[in-house]
C-alpha cells in the first residue's frame, strides 16, 4: 500500500485505459509537433502508470519538464514511485476546474489527459483553464469517454429506491457531461473554440474491449 491506494489493484484498473490509450497515440499521436526544451503537463495522472509508459517515451530528450498533476496527493505519492530516479519530472496538485498558479499559466508547449475529464462536472472551466496553461502555439492531446454501458447500468440502478440511497447525487459523483448528448462532436468543438483554441480536432469512436475472464471483468469494472 502507498498513500492509502493498493498498487496491485491500480494495475488492474489502468489496463482498459492503456490498452486503449496505446491505439489513440499510435493513430493520432504524428498529429504532435515538438520543440526545443518543451514544458509538458499531464492532468489527472492518476498513479502515473500510463504517463510513465506512454507519454514520457514520446517526449523528446531536449525537454525541459514534465509535470505530473492530480487532484489526488494520495495518487501522486504513487506517481513518484513510478519516475523514482528519472529527471526533469516533478508531481503537483492541480484541480482543473479551480483558480490556476499564476506561474502556469502560458507555460505548457503540450497538455496531456488521459482519461479524466469525463470526471469533472465543470467540462467548460476545464477547457477554459487548458487553453490558459497553453503557451503560444501549445497543443493539446485529451482523451476521455462520453458514454459508457457501464455508467448508463449504474444510474439505471440509482433510479430503484433500494440502491439510490447509496449515491444521493448521482451526476455528482459520476458527471460524464456528454453522456446524454446527441452532437458529442459538435458540443466539444464548440465548447473549445468558445475557451479560445483553434485547429480542433475531434474524433469519436466506439471502442470494445474482450475480458479474459469473468475475474478480470470483475476487477476491472469494480472501480
Amino acid at each position: 500500500m502507498s498513500g492509502g491506494f493498493d498498487k496491485c489493484l491500480l494495475k488492474e484498473f489502468s489496463q482498459i485505459r492503456e490498452h486503449h490509450t496505446k491505439i489513440y497515440l499510435d493513430n493520432y499521436g504524428h498529429l504532435l509537433t515538438w520543440k526545443p526544451n518543451e514544458f509538458i503537463l499531464d492532468i489527472g495522472c492518476g498513479s502515473g502508470d500510463i504517463t510513465h509508459k506512454l507519454i514520457y517515451p514520446l517526449l523528446p530528450e531536449d525537454f525541459q519538464q514534465l509535470v505530473c498533476s492530480d487532484i489526488s496527493g494520495d495518487l501522486l505519492e504513487v506517481a513518484e514511485i513510478q519516475f523514482k530516479g528519472i529527471p526533469k519530472v516533478s508531481f503537483d496538485i492541480l484541480d482543473i476546474c479551480s483558480e490556476l498558479k499564476d506561474h502556469w499559466k502560458d507555460k505548457f508547449n503540450h497538455i496531456f489527459s488521459l482519461y479524466c475529464l469525463m470526471w469533472v462536472k465543470c467540462i467548460k472551466t476545464a477547457f477554459r483553464n487548458i487553453y490558459s496553461l497553453l503557451a503560444n502555439d501549445g497543443e493539446c492531446f485529451l482523451i476521455f469517454v462520453d458514454k459508457h454501458d457501464l455508467i448508463e447500468v449504474v444510474f439505471n440502478l440509482l433510479d430503484k429506491p433500494k440502491w439510490a440511497k447509496f449515491v444521493p447525487n448521482p451526476g455528482e459523483t459520476y458527471p460524464f457531461p456528454y453522456r446524454k448528448d446527441r452532437n458529442t462532436v459538435e458540443t466539444i468543438i464548440n465548447s473549445m473554440k468558445s475557451a479560445g483554441f483553434c485547429d480542433i480536432r475531434v474524433h469519436l469512436e466506439t471502442i470494445y474491449y474482450t475480458f479474459k475472464t469473468e475475474e478480470e471483468f470483475l476487477v476491472q469494472t469494480s472501480k
